[in-house]
C-alpha cells in the first residue's frame, strides 16, 4: 500500500515512510486506523542502493499526509497517492 515500482525502470521503487518510526504495532495499527503517520516519499534504486526523499509534504505543501495506494503514471512522469486522513487524491510530478 505504501510502495510502488516505476513502470519504466523496474529497479526504481517509490515508498512512503513515516517521518518518525511508530512505536505502536506497525503496520497492524495503521491498517486498523489507530495511527496515522506523517509520511515522506522516497525514491529507491535497488541496483545502486541509492535513496532520496523526493517529497516532504510538511515542508513542500505545509500539510501532513498519510500516503496510501501509490501508483505511478504509465509514462513515469507522475506519482499518485491517496491521503488516508481525508481520502484526497494527490498527484506529484516526479521527472
Amino acid at each position: 500500500e505504501k510502495c510502488v515500482f516505476d513502470p519504466l525502470v523496474y529497479t526504481i521503487i517509490y515508498c512512503a515512510t513515516p517521518e518518525v518510526s511508530p512505536t505502536e504495532k506497525y503496520p497492524d495499527d495503521w491498517y486498523k486506523g489507530v495511527i496515522s503517520p506523517n509520511d515522506k516519499l522516497w525514491r529507491l534504486d535497488t541496483v545502486s542502493e541509492e535513496s532520496e526523499v523526493i517529497f516532504n509534504p510538511r515542508v513542500e505543501a505545509q500539510t501532513e499526509i498519510d500516503m496510501q495506494k501509490l501508483a505511478v503514471k504509465d509514462d513515469g512522469m507522475a506519482i499518485y497517492f491517496i491521503n488516508k486522513r481525508d481520502s484526497t487524491l494527490w498527484e506529484l510530478t516526479i521527472k
